[in-house]
């Protein structure tokens, strides 16, 4: 783990999120996947890698995870923005 920041630090149009960036490939299939420590616990999941570097990832920490998982009740519709090219 290279850096904790927010997602919201990776360009303008992105909503704000707490996130590692990691220094590793994330390949295509890891999205979804746990970051674990050397103990074993999960530090965070997998959710993309870098576009202009392949050593770099990121990863949306437990905390950002668990606060996402306690609006799974919401059903409200959301908008889901325009596509952002970097």
């Amino acid at each position: 783990m290279t850096a904790r920041r927010h997602a919201a630090d990776l360009g303008d149009a992105r909503p704000d999120r707490e996130v590692y960036t990691i220094r590793g490939t994330v390949r295509q299939g890891n999205s979804g996947g746990p970051m674990i420590d050397r103990q074993g616990q999960v530090l965070g999941v997998v959710f993309g890698a870098a576009v202009d570097d392949a050593e770099t990832g990121f990863v949306l920490t437990t905390r950002e995870v668990g606060h996402q998982l306690g609006r799974i009740g919401n059903t409200a519709q959301v908008a889901t923005g325009a596509c952002v090219n970097s």
